[in-house]
């Protein structure tokens, strides 16, 4: 199977570099090998399988979204060596497995059973980058479930794990995990109306972590504009011109579910967006469910630079018939960055996922995880 990977990612590789693809297409080029791996694991047994061959047949369990299997093959790895360092990173990918199956009690008991005292100083910040980003996801979920008071502590319990020994040396993505979690922090207690308890802890924290990296302060901004969005109202949008037969305001959606796709002509990987929008359309399109695109005028297209408005705006008509986006666009004025404050856009593309009764439920960054986010979807439909 790791065979097949490297293949895999040695064509993707040459591809992007060759300009055959973008690298917003790793997900779909991975679907291939999804089914080989299913394909592959259809055939064999756990109890078969020992030692290191077991974590083998877990990553290729893994690999083909088996969340059970992959659950009960870590298991039976621990259950042969439960105290070693390699039964650490077992219990960090069965945590993870969990997740993904959506057992969050199960994530809790592990966490919480961890143990990193007898490992060195040096393994130190990985091991809290590793577990930080865990707590981070079961807080979120919890706080989706409407568990505000256990996401409240899982949050809370995970910030504490960049201790000021370990903080100068975590690595980007853990220091964006620990601002991901004080801006949940933050929000749920506000939303709980512990405002005194939030001053003072955002002024212990500006005053000792943002100080020290200021250059992530406007990511905390946004962080923390997306998590007291979340639950609330979604703000109108600030529209310029509606790119579309019948123009309308975001109110007039109400009733429906809602996807906003924050994107611009000139951002490459926001074209990674577009597929699984189309699909999204497709199965969702008749239960309600609309997509509406959210850019404004940059002065710029993916072509040319230096545009007076009109010109864009002609460009913006020729790029939506070009990529045959049949939903209506939203367009902003030019430097007023107003939508994008509302709703915490740290960068392009973001989704937004709004409910029927008109409240924000979900903000995804980035490519990828489109998996996730049609069972995010698929829920909102269905809901009464």
């Amino acid at each position: 199977m790791s065979e097949q990977q490297n293949k895999l990612l040695e064509k993707f590789d040459n591809d992007v570099s060759e300009g055959k693809a973008q690298l917003y297409d790793w997900e779909s080029r991975s679907d291939s090998l999804r089914q080989i791996a299913a394909q592959r694991a259809a055939g064999f047994k756990i109890t078969d399988w020992k030692g290191e061959e077991l974590l083998a047949l877990a990553a290729l369990y893994q690999a083909a979204e088996n969340h059970s299997a992959t659950i009960e093959t870590l298991r039976a790895s621990l259950k042969e060596d439960p105290k070693s360092r390699r039964a650490l990173d077992v219990q960090l990918s069965l945590a993870r497995a969990l997740i993904d199956a959506e057992q969050f009690l199960e994530v809790e008991k592990i966490l919480a059973g961890m143990q990193f005292a007898r490992f060195s100083f040096r393994d130190a910040p990985a091991l809290a980058a590793a577990k930080m980003s865990l707590y981070k996801d079961l807080a979120l979920a919890w706080r989706d479930l409407g568990q505000i008071e256990r996401a409240t502590q899982l949050s809370k319990e995970g910030i504490a794990l960049a201790s000021p020994a370990i903080q100068d040396r975590l690595n980007e993505p853990a220091r964006r995990d620990q601002l991901s979690l004080v801006a949940l922090f933050v929000a749920l207690n506000e939303g709980r109306g512990r405002k005194k308890e939030v001053e003072e802890f955002h002024k212990i924290f500006l005053a000792r972590d943002l100080k020290e990296q200021p250059q992530m302060q406007s990511f905390y901004e946004s962080e923390l504009a997306a998590a007291q969005l979340i639950g609330k109202p979604a703000p109108e949008l600030i529209v310029n011109r509606w790119l579309s037969d019948t123009p309308k305001s975001l109110a007039q959606y109400r009733g429906k579910v809602v996807l906003l796709d924050f994107w611009a002509m000139w951002c490459t990987s926001c074209l990674g967006d577009f597929p699984p929008l189309a699909t999204f359309q497709k199965k969702f399109g008749g239960n309600g469910f609309e997509i509406i695109g959210v850019t404004r005028f940059f002065g710029r297209s993916d072509k040319e630079e230096d545009l007076s408005r009109e010109q864009e705006w002609k460009s913006l008509n020729d790029f939506k018939a070009r990529t045959r986006l049949n939903f209506p666009i939203a367009v902003g004025k030019i430097d007023d960055p107003t939508n994008d404050e509302r709703y915490g856009i740290a960068g392009m593309p973001t989704l937004v996922l709004i409910d029927r009764r008109g409240n924000v439920r979900h903000i995804k960054r980035d490519t990828g995880g489109y998996r996730q986010l049609e069972k995010r979807i698929e829920k909102l439909v269905n809901e009464n």
